[in-house]
């Protein structure tokens, strides 16, 4: 393990970071939460000198923008006593939905952990089937989630129930999702960024409140200044065409790089 990771609702996060900074916690980037509203980011990396660190989470679902659909994890969470004190864990459902969608992303830590994690879950025999299927339904991560079922039964033989595999999988044809999960497995690539962009407007549009309903070409100018931390949607085609420079650059670099070792 690298750090820990604490969740808090997002109506708590003030006291939360106030808290962590008193007791000698520093944020590792101080704009995390200054470049967007922080209804927009899921969480921010805390350092302790002679620490460790600290991811402080005001989401589950790192893609739910709306605060509204987190309140389900809360409601399901079940008391817990660390250390004499009293706190709360997410339940077993919950818990292997959110290590499932963490172990399908790239990460320069190999994330094979969390077959492990799935695994210690799974033997505890305590996983709501419906509830998880529900969240797939519901969040849009039936291609996720019935990929890293089918791994976790075919490679891992683990116990996954045969039903639950014919409920995820007419969950997994939807395209965008398709395009999210490889773009999501290929760490670091331009075009992984972009499509992940697409994707996640994919998603909030149909959750979240300011944009449902809304032209849908208006609500993707809205997301776009939001994540681009723009005064206004005017500013979107200099950041586009800034954007194209720098891949433009960055691929002329490395067709440079190819010719002089050939030569």
């Amino acid at each position: 393990m690298a750090d820990i990771d604490v969740v808090v609702p997002f109506e708590q996060l003030p006291q939360a970071v106030a808290a962590l900074r008193a007791n000698g916690w520093s944020p590792e980037n101080e704009s995390v939460v200054k470049i967007r509203p922080v209804q927009f980011e899921h969480s921010w990396t805390f350092r302790k000198p002679g620490g460790c660190d600290l991811d402080l989470h005001w989401r589950v679902d790192r893609a739910a923008f709306d605060t509204a659909a987190e309140q389900a994890f809360w409601d399901g969470s079940e008391p817990f006593t660390l250390r004499g004190m009293e706190t709360r864990v997410l339940n077993d459902t919950d818990q292997l939905f959110h290590t499932c969608l963490h172990g399908a992303v790239a990460n320069l830590v190999p994330p094979f952990r969390w077959v492990a994690d799935a695994a210690m879950i799974l033997r505890r025999g305590r996983v709501d089937w419906d509830r998880f299927v529900q969240h797939a339904e519901q969040r849009s991560y039936g291609t996720v989630l019935y990929r890293t079922m089918r791994f976790l039964a075919e490679r891992a033989e683990l116990p996954i129930p045969a039903d639950v595999l014919r409920r995820l999988e007419p969950l997994s044809h939807e395209r965008w999702q398709q395009w999210e999960m490889a773009a999501r497995s290929g760490f670091g690539a331009w075009r992984s960024r972009a499509i992940c962009y697409v994707c996640n407007f994919e998603r909030q549009y149909h959750t979240y409140s300011p944009w449902r309903g809304r032209f849908i070409l208006s609500a993707y100018v809205s997301y776009l200044t939001i994540f681009w931390d723009l005064e206004s949607p005017w500013k979107i085609p200099g950041r586009v065409l800034l954007q194209v420079r720098t891949i433009a650059a960055r691929v002329a670099r490395k067709v440079l790089r190819r010719e002089s070792v050939r030569t």
